[in-house]
């Protein structure tokens, strides 16, 4: 069945209306329609249902289109040809198609389309959006909305923002937007949230409302970051506040540049400064977030901070003269400075350094002979102790500048999809100028020919609908694959990447395919394309065994070779090593002249 072709019958053989008879008892004769005009209306109420060529069209829209006088002529006529007839009841298409969507409280918007056409019905409009307000003009399934991922109403303007979207009857959608906002509060609070300490309270209202639905929106979200570790779903939102956010703006209102594993140890000292009303995010998972989050930029072991900064207070500007003049102070010296500068009481003075994210507490010592070291003094030392290659490392080149100016221009992109008449990705010159440089040639990475850059392509390793707004901006995202027929193979998956080889992936479609497959598996990709996390490839090879491309692991960001558990996570003094070590101590690092 198809609802389009359904729809156009309909509107082009109307039934005979039952007309009243005259005064004087004679029959009426149905009025004779012009061929022209019922095509005319019939085209133009199937453009505005979303059957026909045009994106969703407004009523302006079709006014010049079909030369209409104003928006009265076009509800006039969709009245006559549409409204008034469809009264009589529902055609048979979208009672099929309601059957489907009333069935389940809670769709995917792409699981809903897809499940629709295996029940045999084609013909469907543009959107799921444009489907239910067609269904809804023959009222049916009027109790569902279609939302996007943050659960707000798609709309003509909104859906584009988002390429995944939900369909779900009202009443799920109101406890789910419940469950969605005690989310926030906990991400709030906790700065990262884990999925588990989000209060259920508000599920017990919809049996179908779960934890796995809870995910399932989030994961969906573009403007949320996400982390799985084991069986726990870590989150945060990007652009709320948050403990987590405040002490990091804080932390670089004093640098621009912070060692990423100096600044989480900063972050989680900060976290408790309070205890806990959910759960905190450990250090490992702290240092996730600044790695792969959108709100920091890479450089090396360090990190910038895209955001907001804020001010220092005035106590805070008195601690970092006390501690630039006397670093590794003590608490108890450190209390009785700011007490006598600050006129603050003994419990208040320690609240600005116990738990600062402007301070490093070095505890390799015990609590109790903890030192204390502003966050510039604590940078220094942690760039003192990393590898003698890194640190006698030559001053970069144009090429890496040029580099590094893109890789910039990726981070600040924002969202990466704009749109002029027609949606465009944002981000794809910058990955193709930092895959090509300048050079003129350059080798297929599956075929392995010389090409012309004019011939070869930045192909994503993973298809881009399924990357998050992370991936898109990672220059290991993208590959080189020529245009006579790689980057083809590839993208239809009948090529895939396994273990660094080239691999059969679906069927070929056809002897020519067959051939050039046959000349091309074994081939060994060069280590240069396999740079980023192995899931990229593997997404590939997921494809062709009907994996479910919505499934999202997040990765681990650590740099290559290095392990994801937290511990041990800072520099250690070599002095201060064995009695740490003894007491099973993370934390200890070198502390400069000390004085009390």
């Amino acid at each position: 069945m198809n609802l389009s072709d359904e729809l156009r019958e309909f509107l082009e053989n109307p039934t005979p209306l039952s007309l009243a008879p005259k005064l004087n008892g004679e029959l009426r004769k149905a009025p004779k329609r012009d061929p022209g005009i019922v095509a005319r209306n019939t085209a133009m109420i199937l453009d505005h249902f979303g059957f026909g060529s045009l994106v969703w069209p407004t009523q302006e829209d079709l006014l010049p289109i079909y030369g209409m006088k104003n928006k009265q002529a076009v509800s006039a006529a969709e009245k006559n040809y549409y409204f008034d007839r469809v009264k009589a009841g529902p055609l048979a298409g979208p009672s099929r198609v309601a059957a489907i969507v009333t069935s389940r409280t809670f769709w995917l918007e792409t699981d809903l389309l897809a499940e629709i056409e295996a029940q045999g019905i084609t013909g469907l409009p543009q959107t799921a959006g444009l489907l239910l307000d067609y269904l809804k003009t023959q009222s049916l399934a009027r109790d569902h909305v279609w939302t996007l991922p943050n659960l707000s109403p798609a709309t003509r303007e909104s859906y584009v923002r988002a390429e995944t979207r939900f369909v779900l009857h009202k009443d799920a959608h109101k406890a789910l937007a419940k469950y969605l906002d005690d989310a926030r509060k906990v991400a709030g609070n906790s700065g990262i949230g884990e999925i588990r300490t989000v209060p259920a309270k508000h599920a017990a209202d919809h049996p179908d409302i779960t934890a796995e639905v809870l995910k399932h929106v989030i994961r969906h979200d573009p403007d949320v970051w996400i982390c799985e570790r084991g069986d726990e779903f870590w989150f945060t939102f990007d652009g709320w506040r948050n403990r987590l956010a405040n002490a990091t703006a804080k932390a670089f209102a004093a640098v621009s540049l912070c060692d990423a594993r100096l600044l989480s140890t900063l972050l989680v000292n900060a976290l408790a400064d309070e205890r806990p009303r959910y759960r905190y995010p450990d250090q490992d998972i702290v240092l996730r977030w600044i790695l792969s989050g959108p709100n920091f930029r890479r450089e090396g072991p360090e990190v910038a901070y895209l955001g907001t900064t804020d001010l220092l207070t005035r106590e805070e500007r008195i601690l970092r003269d006390i501690l630039l003049k006397s670093p590794g102070a003590r608490g108890p010296a450190l209390t009785r400075e700011m007490m006598a500068r600050t006129a603050l009481q003994d419990a208040m003075a320690g609240r600005y350094f116990y738990h600062s994210p402007l301070v490093f507490v070095d505890r390799s010592e015990g609590e109790k002979l903890a030192t204390y070291h502003f966050i510039t003094d604590a940078q220094k030392s942690w760039q003192q102790l990393r590898s003698p290659a890194a640190a006698d490392a030559e001053a970069p080149s144009p090429a890496d500048l040029r580099r590094a100016a893109l890789r910039k221009a990726l981070a600040e992109l924002g969202e990466t999809d704009g749109s002029t008449s027609a949606r465009y990705r944002k981000e794809q010159s910058r990955l193709a100028a930092l895959l090509f440089d300048q050079d003129t040639h350059g080798l297929c990475a599956i075929c392995q020919r010389n090409f012309g850059v004019s011939a070869l392509v930045a192909a994503h390793k993973k298809k881009r609908k399924d990357c998050s707004e992370e991936e898109r901006r990672d220059p290991d995202i993208v590959f080189p694959l020529c245009v006579f027929g790689c980057d083809h193979l590839y993208e239809t998956r009948q090529l895939i990447i396994r273990d660094g080889i080239v691999a059969a992936g679906t069927q070929a479609s056809g002897p020519a395919e067959a051939a050039a497959i046959a000349t091309l598996l074994g081939g060994r990709i060069d280590s240069r394309w396999l740079q980023g996390p192995a899931t990229y490839f593997a997404s590939a090879a997921e494809d062709t065994d009907a994996a479910d491309p919505a499934t999202r692991q997040a990765q681990n960001p650590l740099p290559p070779g290095e392990e994801s558990s937290s511990p041990p996570l800072r520099p250690r003094n070599a002095l201060a090593l064995p009695r740490a070590a003894a007491r099973g101590l993370t934390e200890p690092m070198p502390r400069p002249g000390m004085r009390e």
